[in-house]
């Protein structure tokens, strides 16, 4: 294997793993604000329940009545918010991208110890691109969590 092989390798390994890392950190983040936005939604109405209940219980409590209707228009506006963001599906998008780009990383791995080490490398590549061009855009806070698992894993590697 010669030396511009092995660069070109390591580069295009290091590439595939990073942008493999920002995709499953970015699929955490919107996991997180999906679960997130259900739980706020699940509060929201089960005080909007609880007061209505109050309401038929103490009708002469007017002002129940008012902030039920106040979070009743918060509900609505919430739901509006999170149907308008599609959440759902920028994660599946996300978790596939991660999906390819693990697969792509194995057969690096599995590339380096074969003959055909430049044919592989140049197909993988190809593949590799292919994977960067159709991938959705990441956050930033993705990114400074994928420089962190990077620097753990780097220094890991370097400590052993």
């Amino acid at each position: 294997m010669s030396k511009e092989g092995i660069t070109a390798f390591n580069k295009l390994y290091g590439n595939l793993w990073y942008t493999h890392k920002t995709h499953e950190k970015e699929a955490w983040i919107l996991f997180v604000k999906i679960n997130t936005m259900r739980w706020i939604n699940v509060v929201l109405i089960s005080i909007v329940l609880l007061l209505q209940f109050v309401q038929l219980l103490k009708p002469e409590l007017v002002w129940v009545k008012y902030v039920s209707i106040g979070l009743i228009v918060a509900e609505i506006g919430f739901a509006i918010f999170q149907l308008s963001f599609a959440y759902d599906r920028l994660l599946d998008k996300h978790r596939a991208v991660a999906k390819n780009l693990v697969e792509l990383k194995n057969d690096f791995i599995s590339t380096s110890s074969k003959k055909n080490f430049s044919g592989n490398i140049d197909r993988l590549s190809k593949a590799t691109s292919l994977s960067f061009r159709d991938a959705p855009q990441t956050s930033l806070m993705a990114e400074k969590l994928a420089d962190r698992a990077w620097k753990k894993e780097y220094n890991d590697l370097i400590n052993r």
